[in-house]
């Protein structure tokens, strides 16, 4: 605390020296200050008094015990929230359970339930689908295998494939399933694995065409990349999937002409 001078400057100060400082609280009465700050005939009208009155600073520091006691450990140590689990708990409950299903979906010979809302949200093309069946709660799938919409399902539900399923042996025929139900994340995925299965000649025309007839950008480049090597398109044409390329994926093989005139223009 602190009474000034005209200037507004501290002339003569006092202050708590207690380190801990002095608790308070709205049922306290507890007053704090100094009986004695100064004597009266020390105060000098001329350079303290304006205005008839005094000018006094008061200072005042709180601390927040909470913080205080956080500070010291007062909390247990080593504590780690987890990352919330509930969209995948509650995927894994609607997958297992099936509660509250209200439509049955016939593929490759095999019946699926599922619930109307989960299909819609995750799928535009089911959406679609559901919208124009609201009088029946069964739907057909046609040219899809069981496995393969099962794995779809599953994916729909949990954001993932399950743990049996072999990706290498059932990327193709789940990439056009993703692709018809506009899934592109497991898209995405597909494209990825197949991706890793490039570097065959017998097998990278079969590719380019896949990926021309459902819009798959990343593995287009990839397959075009390859084939954009030397003795890579030479050794492709000579397989049989080559003519598939050649009679349904005109401009997929326009593009890769044309790439493979620039590189050879360019050197």
């Amino acid at each position: 605390m602190s009474i000034l001078d005209h200037a507004g400057k501290p002339w003569r100060t006092k202050g708590n020296t207690e380190a801990k400082g002095v608790k308070y609280s709205s049922s306290s009465s507890t007053c704090r200050g100094w009986g004695s700050f100064m004597e009266t005939k020390d105060l000098d009208k001329e350079k303290q008094f304006k205005d008839d009155g005094v000018s006094i600073l008061c200072d005042v520091a709180v601390y927040d015990t909470r913080a205080a006691n956080y500070r010291a450990g007062l909390t247990p140590t080593g504590t780690v929230v987890p990352p919330s689990e509930l969209h995948q708990q509650l995927a894994v409950v609607l997958w297992e359970s099936k509660e509250g299903v209200d439509v049955e979906i016939e593929a490759g010979g095999e019946t699926f339930a599922a619930h109307r809302w989960m299909l819609a949200a995750r799928s535009p093309t089911f959406k679609a689908e559901l919208a124009l069946t609201t009088a029946t709660n069964m739907l057909h799938i046609d040219g899809m295998d069981a496995a393969v919409f099962k794995a779809m399902l599953h994916f729909i539900y949990t954001d993932t494939l399950p743990k049996e399923v072999e990706l290498a042996t059932m990327a193709k025929p789940l990439l056009v399933a993703a692709d018809k139900y506009k899934l592109e994340r497991l898209k995405l995925i597909c494209e990825e694995e197949l991706c890793g299965h490039i570097g065959v000649h017998s097998v990278v025309a079969a590719m380019l065409a896949l990926a021309e007839q459902n819009c798959c950008r990343v593995l287009k480049e990839a397959c075009t990349q390859f084939l954009s090597e030397p003795g890579n398109l030479k050794a492709a044409m000579a397989t049989s999937d080559f003519e598939q390329l050649k009679t349904g994926c005109h401009h997929a093989l326009m593009e890769l002409v044309m790439k493979q005139y620039i590189t050879a223009t360019e050197a």
